[in-house]
């Protein structure tokens, strides 16, 4: 409820030649409709409905207006370098493996809310069952120069980032290509590919 006052000064009668006076006071009593006819009316009513919950496919409720872009793993897939790539850990596929580099096409990979919330932002499903989602909409190749000491890992039972024994002198005769990987990037050097298998 608002209520708006108004100060009116009135001379009456004796008390004004002695030079005094009344204060009248009007409340003005508004009621909520009126209100929002004041503040805006349907503009708000259109605004209130912008910014109302959404609730998408794979079940994420999140307030429109508050709703942060979803988060990949590792290092993201936007670097700064336009070329290589700088320190970090990036998600991605092997293209093209050769003795002194290898083609990396770098990828988007989320996991649990994040993957629901970029599938969303994709308008795209997820599959029953999964906690994964890639958004690689757009190649983004990227050469990557190689060095002996590149450690070719894998994860265990338990998620954790083990070595194979392998290092990509011996292993990329044999490497597969199109495969999903992480590579770890050091300031100076690769040191590491590891192998991911999807579930």
């Amino acid at each position: 409820m608002l209520v708006a006052a108004a100060g009116v000064l009135s001379a009456c009668g004796a008390g004004a030649a002695e030079g005094q006076g009344q204060i009248e006071i009007t409340k003005t009593t508004l009621d909520a409709d009126s209100s929002a006819a004041v503040q805006g009316g349907a503009d708000d009513d259109a605004t209130a409905a912008d910014d109302a919950d959404e609730v998408g496919a794979n079940g994420v409720t999140v307030p429109a207006y508050r709703q942060p872009p979803a988060l990949p793993e590792g290092s993201g897939c936007s670097p700064t370098e336009s070329e290589g790539l700088p320190t970090g850990r990036w998600f991605g596929y092997l293209i093209e493996v050769d003795a002194d580099s290898f083609t990396f096409d770098l990828a988007c990979r989320f996991v649990s809310t994040q993957a629901a919330i970029a599938a969303e932002e994709d308008g795209e499903f997820i599959a029953a069952g999964s906690t994964v989602y890639i958004r690689n909409e757009v190649a983004d190749r990227r050469i990557v120069e190689t060095n002996p000491g590149i450690s070719i890992n894998e994860f265990d039972d338990d998620g954790e980032d083990v070595q194979t024994g392998a290092f990509y002198p011996q292993w990329f005769v044999t490497a597969p290509t199109g495969i999903p990987v992480w590579v770890t990037k050091d300031p100076t050097r690769v040191s590491k590919i590891t192998l991911v298998v999807e579930s």
